[in-house]
């Protein structure tokens, strides 16, 4: 097994990772018949349930761009609420991948614990890492009528922290929240692009019907089930 097959870690150490009689997972990258050897990979190997889905994205894609290289995204709910050895296994699988350049994770401030941000900073030494963190307005008395549970201190703190560490970070922001007028939403945007962000990302509200916000009122507007 070659060094830098062994891990995606280049601090991996497999003489303090591994003792005789441990078993591990293998590829066969490829053998030498003349000389009776193989080559293996035990980083080809862990990255390969990550990798089936990779290839699927890309044969999905494939009609419309000659793309070879690509950002690992994991946009759905919080990104970094989870266990700590599943969310390492996870993003460890995604940047494996030769044609994955970016790990891009979406997430909250309150889902940035230090196990998580130490793990992020890890990532980040391999290939880069970026954090797409909902923030959605500067304004903690539509943060308590959101049910958000955060408020603008708090992620300004996670901001700060993952800037010290090297890490990009898109910053999410919510237009025409109930009881925001054009005032309070560029308040909002001046705020933000204040704090050592990399990038901004406006959204458009949505509510889904049925939830607990669907009876809201906002001038004009009415959002009912």
């Amino acid at each position: 097994i070659p060094a830098d097959e062994y891990s995606a870690d280049p601090t991996a150490d497999p003489a303090k990772e591994l003792k005789i009689g441990d078993e591990i997972g293998l590829i066969i990258m490829k053998t030498n018949d003349q000389e009776g050897t193989i080559m293996l990979s035990k980083k080809r190997f862990d990255a390969q349930g990550a990798w089936d889905k990779i290839e699927a994205a890309k044969e999905k894609i494939a009609s419309k761009t000659n793309c070879n290289k690509f950002i690992a995204y994991f946009q759905a709910y919080s990104g970094t609420y989870g266990d700590i050895e599943y969310l390492e296994k996870l993003f460890t699988e995604a940047i494996n991948h030769p044609q994955v350049v970016i790990l891009s994770v979406a997430t909250r401030c309150d889902c940035l614990d230090e196990k998580v941000l130490a793990l992020l900073e890890k990532i980040n030494r391999i290939k880069p890492v970026w954090i797409e963190m909902g923030l959605q307005t500067v304004h903690d008395s539509t943060h308590r009528l959101l049910n958000t549970c955060y408020t603008y201190d708090m992620f300004s703190s996670k901001v700060y922290e993952l800037n010290k560490r090297g890490i990009y970070v898109i910053a999410h922001l919510i237009l025409g929240l109930p009881g925001e007028d054009e005032s309070m939403i560029l308040e909002s945007v001046r705020k933000t692009c204040n704090l050592p962000i990399d990038g901004i990302k406006l959204q458009l509200l949505h509510v889904k019907q049925f939830s607990s916000d669907s009876n809201w009122t906002h001038g004009d507007m009415e959002f009912e089930a």
